[in-house]
């Protein structure tokens, strides 16, 4: 089972009024795959409906933001989509943990074929963050996809799939077969040692 240090998933009802603020709560957002964007918090609630899942970002009061995975036509084929609620607390806390271990889940709790994730060239934030991953490989650059700050900014869409996203899955379903392992093995130990006790007394 994994353990989640940098994510709070998104299960209650509760959880999900709180995601909505989050996502609805910083409308300028420079951070955010989708860039600035106006959301009500009925909206958010749709997104997050949509979502094949989703997660609160852990810090600050509420959280730091909403990750979340956004389910395309195509079978196995998901959009990585994070919402900031607080670009300098998230700038300062960074996206790497958050966005790692979400990759991680997905990959260990769904069939994936590809993942993708979408932002402006703008995004200095999820630009550091893709060029140093061991996961996301750029795909490409698309002209004025995003509008930000009164203009049109390029676009760039960095994806997991094929050989790269082959080997991740093997090294994710390896390291939870190791734990599997691990825990048969603690169990007979744990029975080994309660025999001993009892042929003892």
């Amino acid at each position: 089972m994994m353990k989640f240090l940098a994510l709070e998933p998104v299960l209650t009802q509760e959880d999900s009024t709180r995601a909505a603020r989050l996502i609805s709560g910083n409308p300028l957002s420079a951070v955010s795959t989708a860039g600035p964007q106006w959301l009500r918090d009925r909206d958010a609630a749709a997104a997050l409906e949509q979502s094949a899942v989703a997660f609160v970002i852990s810090g600050g009061e509420g959280g730091l933001g909403v990750l979340r995975a956004q389910r395309l036509q195509t079978p196995g084929v998901f959009e990585v989509i994070l919402h900031s609620a607080d670009d300098a607390a998230l700038e300062s806390a960074g996206v790497e943990a958050a966005l790692d271990e979400f990759v991680r889940y997905l990959l260990h709790s769904t069939e994936v074929h590809r993942l993708e994730i979408w932002f402006g060239v703008y995004n200095r934030l999820l630009l550091e963050y893709a060029m140093a991953s061991e996961y996301f490989r750029c795909e490409g650059l698309v002209q004025d996809r995003f509008f930000a700050e009164g203009r049109y900014w390029d676009g760039l869409v960095w994806s997991i799939t094929g050989p790269l996203l082959r080997r991740l899955q093997a090294a994710e379903n390896g390291a939870a077969e190791s734990e599997r392992s691990y825990a048969r093995t603690a169990r007979r130990l744990r029975e080994a040692i309660r025999e001993h006790l009892a042929e003892t007394e």
